[in-house]
C-alpha cells in the first residue's frame, strides 16, 4: 500500500465515523424530543383531568344544595350526572398515576368521594324526601361538611402534586 492510499483510507475512515456519529446523534436527539413531548402531553392531560375533578367537586356541592333547598329532582339528576363523570375521571387518573405518591393521593380522593356519595345517597336524599329538615342540617354540619373540607384539601394537594411533576 502506498502512502497516498493509506492517507486516503484514513481520511475516509474518519469521515465515515463522523457521518455515522452525526446520524446517530440526530436520531437520539429526535427520540429524546419525542419522549419529552409525550411526557408533556401526558402531564398536561393529567393536570386538566385533575382540574376537571376539582370543578366537578364544586358543581356537585352546588347541585346537592340546589336539591336540598328546592327539592327539585333536576338538581339531583345533575348531581348524579356530575358524580358519574367524577368517578370516570378518578378512574382515568388512577390508571395514569405513575408514582406511588400520586397513586396514594388519588386513592385517598377516591375513598373520600365514595364516603361523600354514601352520605348523600343514604342520609341526605332520604331525609329530604321525607321532609326531615333538622336531619338534613345535622348531617350536613356533622358529616358532610368535614368530608367536603378534607376532599377539597386532597384535590388541592393533588393539583399541587400535578403542577410539580
Amino acid at each position: 500500500m502506498t502512502l497516498r492510499m493509506k492517507i486516503s483510507l484514513g481520511y475516509f475512515s474518519i469521515v465515515s465515523i463522523m457521518i455515522i456519529s452525526s446520524v446517530l446523534g440526530i436520531y437520539l436527539v429526535n427520540q429524546m424530543n419525542q419522549l419529552t413531548e409525550d411526557m408533556q402531553n401526558k402531564q398536561l392531560i393529567m393536570y386538566e383531568e385533575t382540574n376537571k375533578l376539582a370543578q366537578n367537586s364544586i358543581l356537585k356541592i352546588a347541585a346537592l344544595r340546589g336539591f336540598l333547598v328546592t327539592g327539585e329532582n333536576s338538581y339531583l339528576q345533575q348531581f348524579q350526572k356530575i358524580d358519574k363523570e367524577s368517578d370516570l375521571l378518578v378512574e382515568e387518573i388512577t390508571q395514569k398515576a405513575a408514582t406511588p405518591e400520586g397513586q396514594k393521593l388519588i386513592q385517598t380522593i377516591r375513598k373520600m368521594e365514595n364516603q361523600y356519595q354514601d352520605i348523600v345517597e343514604k342520609k341526605l336524599i332520604p331525609a329530604k324526601q321525607s321532609g326531615q329538615q333538622d336531619m338534613i342540617l345535622l348531617v350536613m354540619k356533622t358529616e358532610l361538611a368535614p368530608i367536603t373540607t378534607k376532599l377539597t384539601k386532597n384535590i388541592d394537594d393533588y393539583l399541587t402534586f400535578r403542577k410539580e411533576r
